[in-house]
């Protein structure tokens, strides 16, 4: 009776219903970069961020362009107006304001913060980040 009930238990648990495993509470995108954010603060590395963003910006701009990833700001800047049509004056600025930010360990987070907006609006602008958000949609 008890090998009987055994086999019973652990056939019944093979072939029963499919339970999905609870799946761990995970912070919504926005929750991230708020928890990254605060830590940054708290470190006061707000040089870090603007690093960051710059470097995903300049990959992102330079595979765009087919440009070396070590290539000059102002060829960067050359390459944007050129290829793409954009004649804006402050974009070297920027690049140049991230060049020199990147490695400012007395950054004020103010001006970190005006640095990253203004990657993400040019990004945006560029149409920088388009190809990644459709293929994930897809």
């Amino acid at each position: 009776m008890l090998v009987a009930a055994a086999v019973l238990w652990t056939f019944s648990r093979r072939s029963g219903p499919v339970i999905a495993p609870a799946s761990d509470g995970r912070l919504s995108p926005l929750e991230f970069v708020w928890t990254l954010g605060s830590l940054y603060q708290r470190a006061g590395a707000a040089s870090v961020a603007v690093d960051i963003a710059y470097q995903r910006f300049r990959y992102q701009l330079t595979r765009r362009l087919g440009k070396p990833g070590d290539a000059q700001v102002d060829d960067l800047e050359r390459a944007v107006r050129d290829r793409l049509n954009v004649d804006d004056p402050v974009f070297g600025e920027i690049l140049l304001s991230c060049e020199a930010a990147r490695h400012d360990p007395g950054l004020r987070p103010q001006r970190a913060l005006a640095l990253t907006q203004s990657l993400a609006e040019y990004a945006a602008k560029l149409g920088l980040f388009r190809s990644r958000s459709h293929s994930r949609a897809g």
